[in-house]
């Protein structure tokens, strides 16, 4: 009767087994049932828990782990606890038929990734932080697939594994490889170590291995039905491979393997952002390949020149044509970027051939600019600072009215932009010019006509473009030059109009002259409105640069380092970093501070240039992965903390009779590698303990426990994060940004306008510049952006690292049309902090404070950070928007 009971119940269990199998449509191949069959009982200890032998346990792969697609599971407890300084390298789980085909799962000293090996191309998908402990259980769930399937909301690897609430992984959709075969292939759980001599034990429990991924969706693009007859081909597609940028090793003709991790990408430029919706790739196939050829494209698109993101694709189709394949991709976005790349590293595919389709029809003339005259064949037009007026633009449509007026309007101490230009339809050795008469105002107030400046835009070659952009002459630097000689197409100046913090608030009128050769030959109307409040002198953003000096003196011989920070203050940066500088004599007992080029540099830093920031200089203790001596003393050695600490003690303490201890920071390392993460947690903590009131910056994500505690400003791209915002908030520290790849020179004029508007939606309070002339490639005129080293190209953007350039003659430093765009976006700033004050007042009305807060709700809408912002007119009306409300309520 036993015997019957037991053997109904073992029935109930094994159809609640099948059950559950069905439902989750994931058949178990492994668990640890039938791995005590396939081990030793040495292997497993007496609660049932394995313990690989000599740090591993294997078994054969076939039956027991499905190659294509798949999931494992498992908990583990280690008996060592990590050490970030240690480059340890433990795998946790591989399956492994030889080096060039493998599945694995591996802890390199703090972080944990997973890789997928197919004929000796490694992907390793994703990795995160993860720091264990001896004695405590982790739980992995590692989903993979070879398919091109979608995987919605998959985490590759979750479960328990998270750092500081960071959470789990996706799987990268759309990778594809070919499974690799398992016939001599091996599973196997263990845990070697590279670097460590001990042994390195742990125990491993609750395996499961299904044969398909478990708790996770498949999609699968439906068959797309062709329908042309909304659609039609757009024709000006600028295409470019980044391969071409690159030398080739070999010569033959055999196929492209057309890979984006080496470069191979193709990106489609449109000249404006356009609906797309298909896209059509034909491909060279002589032999009708053994599966769809669609699984082999990956799509991206980036809405307004930000991040890149994964299109959906809604609907794939594929063709057969003579010796080529067709494939036809539905998707739905808008865009001027896209970009293309196999996924399929094994398997060679000659480059495609791509058209584009979408419903909008070709523009007859530019969509922004203003006709002003014509003369000759000669036509003058303006333009607003966010538009880049490119050599080959067409002229924007004729005013209604027959004659455009420009408008302007800022308030007082504020420096308002605009461009003119003159087309020319050929060459011509004739020089445009412009001059301007004073402007009169109300009450006859005036604004005298020296407060207007001009610049010849100088157009830079880029053959090698910034990824998703395209190659082109770019208009950027600002010659010194105040008019030019006209070439065909557009020629640019640009003008710049410093409102006085004196001028009195209103309606301005005045005309400008468009010359040629000097003489007048059309005039133009120009109205400027000056708004009821004042900048302040000072910038209430904390954008800080480094400063190297040493390219001002190789290529501007003639300019003083004063040239520079009036340069820069005029364009409202913070400050720099090393200025004003303190010397410093070594002694037997640490050092003696010399303070005399400090206070000569004081005055003219803080009061005439009204710098808010500046960094300490000979503080710099670091990178990556390696420690840096000072004064050539070993990085934390005795002599090291004597005479490092005693600068710091002394400098604080000056700092702090001067009053200015509150605008030092102390930019000790940049960019640590997260296994360094303690050792440079202890570097903070000694150089806290030497000057505790001196703020300190790292470049890093806010999420190592140790260096929360030690560090007062993180600097990085994804502080808008949840976690980074909790983290700098819980830790009373501050938030500053480093997204230097938005100011390129072949990139949009919004993307620089927005950092001031993202830094105040999310409560940053500064930006850290690498660079600001750093012209170490090469003179930035003719080595303007990526370039090749060693066969490799280096992932640069146009002008990353500087924002000026030298004069040809040496003699000047030149202001870059970035540079001017920086400033507007400091400016607002400006606008939205002195909104803020405003609102804060004891004074204001409920009326007029939900006004307010409306404004400042909807700005933060509009730019919710660095990847999200409007095009030019969103950015200008917003900016007026605000600008009505301070002149009304906050006026002087």
């Amino acid at each position: 009767m036993l015997s019957k009971r037991l053997s109904g119940f073992v029935m109930v269990l094994v159809c609640l087994f099948l059950l559950a199998v069905s439902l989750s449509g994931a058949e178990v191949l492994c668990d640890m049932i039938k791995l005590r069959t396939l081990g030793e009982a040495s292997c497993f200890n007496e609660a049932g828990e394995m313990t690989p032998p000599d740090g591993a346990f294997m078994f054969p792969a076939q039956g027991n782990i499905n190659a294509e697609r798949g999931c494992v599971e498992f908990e583990f407890k280690p008996n060592w606890t990590s050490d970030p300084q240690k480059r340890h390298h433990i795998t946790l789980f591989t399956c492994w038929q030889d080096k060039d085909n493998n599945i694995g799962i591996n802890l390199r000293g703090v972080d944990l990734y997973a890789t997928y090996t197919v004929a000796g191309k490694r992907n390793i998908y994703l990795y995160s932080g993860l720091s264990v402990k001896a004695g405590e259980w982790y739980r992995i769930v590692f989903n993979y697939d070879s398919r091109n399937k979608i995987l919605d909301d998959a985490q590759f690897i979750s479960g328990m594994i998270s750092v500081n609430g960071k959470p789990g992984f996706q799987l990268e959709q759309g990778a594809r490889f070919k499974p690799m075969s398992l016939e001599k292939a091996s599973i196997g759980f263990g845990f070697r170590s590279r670097g460590w001599e001990a042994k390195l034990d742990a125990q491993i429990r609750n395996v499961q291995i299904y044969d398909s991924c478990h708790g996770v969706q498949l999609h699968v693009p439906p068959e797309y039905e062709l329908d042309m007859s909304s659609l039609r081909l757009y024709t000006d597609v600028h295409h470019r491979y980044i391969r071409d940028f690159i030398a080739q090793k070999s010569d033959d003709d055999s196929p492209v393997r057309f890979d984006f991790s080496y470069g191979n990408s193709l990106v489609m430029t449109l000249p404006q952002a356009r609906t797309v919706r298909l896209l059509k790739i034909s491909v060279n196939s002589p032999k009708e390949p053994d599966y769809p050829l669609a699984d082999s494209f990956g799509l991206y698109a980036a809405d307004n020149e930000a991040w890149y993101q994964r299109l959906p694709i809604l609907a794939v189709k594929e063709e057969r044509e003579a010796d080529r394949t067709n494939i036809w991709f539905k998707v739905d976005c808008t865009t001027r970027f896209l970009k293309l790349y196999n996924q399929d590293s094994s398997v060679p595919i000659s480059l495609p051939e791509v058209e584009v389709y979408e419903h909008i029809l070709n523009p007859s003339a530019r969509q922004s600019g203003l006709r002003l005259a014509e003369y000759n064949d000669i036509h003058f037009w303006s333009e607003h600072s966010l538009g880049k007026v490119m050599r080959d633009d067409l002229l924007p449509a004729p005013a209604a009215a027959g004659v455009g007026v420009i408008e302007l309007s800022g308030c007082k101490g504020e420096i308002e932009s605009f461009q003119l230009i003159a087309f020319s339809k050929e060459a011509s050795p004739q020089r445009f010019g412009v001059t301007f008469s004073n402007l009169l105002g109300p009450g006859g107030a005036e604004i005298g006509s020296d407060r207007f400046s001009v610049n010849r835009v100088a157009y830079i070659d880029i053959p090698n473009p910034s990824p998703f952009s395209r190659p082109d002459t770019w208009p950027d630097a600002l010659m010194a030059e105040e008019d030019t000689e006209l070439t065909e197409g557009n020629n640019p100046l640009w003008i710049n109009l410093n409102i006085p913090r004196e001028a009195i608030p209103g309606e301005y009128q005045g005309i400008i002259s468009l010359l040629l050769d000097g003489k007048t030959v059309a005039t133009a109307a120009l109205k400027v409105r000056v708004f009821a409040f004042t900048l302040p002198k000072s910038p209430f953003y904390k954008s800080i640069s480094v400063f190297r000096t040493k390219y001002i003196r190789q290529y501007c011989p003639e300019v003083t380092i004063e040239d520079c920070l009036r340069l820069f203050s005029r364009n409202r940066l913070g400050g720099v970093v090393g200025f004003p500088e303190f010397q410093y004599q070594l002694t037997e007992e640490g050092v003696e501070l010399d303070t005399s080029k400090f206070l000569e540099m004081e005055k003219f830093y803080f009061d005439e240039c009204n710098f808010n920031i500046f960094g300490l200089n000979n503080v710099y203790l670091g990178e990556g992965g390696q420690t840096r001596s000072w004064e050539n003393f070993p990085s934390m050695s005795e002599k090291y903390q004597k005479h490092l600490g005693d600068y710091l003690s002394k400098a604080e303490k000056f700092l702090h009779t001067r009053k200015l201890a509150d605008k030092v920071i102390l930019y000790l390392v940049d960019e640590p590698w997260s296994i360094c993460y303690d050792m440079f947690a202890e570097i903070y903590s000694f150089v806290k303990s030497k000057s505790p009131t001196l703020k300190t910056m790292l470049t890093e994500e806010p999420w190592h426990g140790g260096l929360l505690k030690v560090v007062d400003i993180w600097c990085s791209s994804y502080v808008t994060q949840p976690v980074s915002k909790r983290n700098i908030r819980e830790h009373d520290a501050s938030a500053f940004t480093y997204w230097n790849t938005v100011f390129a020179t072949d990139k949009p004029a919004v993307r620089p306008r927005m950092v001031g508007w993202a830094s105040d939606s999310n409560d940053i309070k500064g930006h850290l510049f690498w660079g600001i002339c750093c012209w170490g490639r090469g003179d930035p005129f003719t080595v303007p952006s990526i370039y090749i080293r060693d066969n490799v190209m280096q992932e640069w953007s146009a002008g990353n690292g500087w924002l000026v350039y030298p004069s040809p003659d040496g003699k000047k430093l030149l202001s870059s049309i970035r540079f001017e765009i920086l400033r507007d976006s400091f400016e607002d700033y400006d606008y939205l902090q002195l909104l803020r004050q405003h609102l804060a007042s004891d004074s204001i009305g409920i009326v007029e404070y939900r006004q307010g807060k409306a404004l400042l709700d909807e700005a933060a809408r509009m730019v919710p950070d660095a990847t999200e912002y409007p095009d030019a007119e969103g950015f200008l009306t917003m900016r007026n928007k605000i600008a009505e409300y301070l002149d009304k309520y906050s006026r002087d």
